[in-house]
C-alpha cells in the first residue's frame, strides 16, 4: 500500500473521501495536493464526479485516460493482468461531451497516457507519477528525452533551469490548455 494512492475498488473509499476528512481537506486547501484519477471505466468518471461534488477545485483534478486496448501492442496485451474496462467506444459523442465539460470546468483531461510507475518521498508517500505518452511519435519522444537529459544535466550542475514543459519534476501541473478534438 502506498500512502496517497487509492483504488476506486477500495471498500473504504467512501470513508476516505468523507466530507471534512483529512484527505478532502488536503485536496481542497493544500495548494500542493492534487488528485489524479487513472482509468477509462465508469468508476473513474464517477470518482471525478464525487470529488467535484465534495468541493474539490476542478483545477486540482487530473483525469488520465490510458491508451485504448485496441491501440496497445499484442505483446503488452498478453502480459496485462486484467481486462480493459472502457466506459465508451472510440469517438463516442457522450465521452467527447464529458471531456469537454470537464475541461471547461478546469479539470485536466490527459488522453492516451500509460501509468508506468510512481515516485515516493522518503516517508513512503506518493510524490509523483510516471506516465508514458502514447500521443507522441517516436521522433517526438526522442526529442523530449533529449530535452529531459539536457535539463537534468544542467540541474545537476547547480542551474535552476526547469525542465521543458514541467517534465520530470514533482511540481503542480500547468494550467489546463484548451484542446480541440479532431
Amino acid at each position: 500500500r502506498l500512502n496517497g494512492a487509492i483504488s476506486s475498488a477500495d471498500p473504504t473509499l467512501r470513508e476516505l473521501l468523507i466530507e471534512g476528512g483529512v484527505l478532502m481537506k488536503s485536496l481542497i486547501w493544500n495548494p500542493l495536493s492534487y488528485a489524479v484519477v487513472y482509468g477509462r471505466s465508469l468508476d473513474a468518471y464517477c470518482l471525478v464526479q464525487g470529488l467535484l461534488l465534495r468541493k474539490v477545485p476542478p483545477k486540482k483534478l487530473i483525469l488520465v485516460l490510458p491508451p485504448r486496448e485496441e491501440d496497445l501492442p499484442a505483446t503488452e496485451l498478453a502480459s496485462r493482468p486484467q481486462l480493459a474496462c472502457e466506459a465508451f467506444r472510440r469517438g463516442d459523442a457522450v465521452e467527447q461531451r464529458i471531456h469537454e465539460l470537464l475541461s471547461n470546468l478546469g479539470v485536466r483531461v490527459l488522453e492516451n497516457f500509460k501509468l508506468c510507475g510512481v515516485q515516493q518521498d522518503p516517508r513512503q508517500r506518493l510524490k509523483g507519477i510516471i506516465l508514458e505518452d502514447y500521443n507522441l511519435t517516436l521522433d517526438e519522444a526522442r526529442t523530449v528525452a533529449e530535452q529531459l537529459a539536457s535539463a537534468d544535466a544542467e540541474d545537476k550542475g547547480g542551474s535552476n533551469v526547469p525542465p521543458p514543459s514541467g517534465f520530470g519534476k514533482s511540481a503542480p501541473p500547468p494550467p489546463p490548455q484548451d484542446k480541440k478534438r479532431h
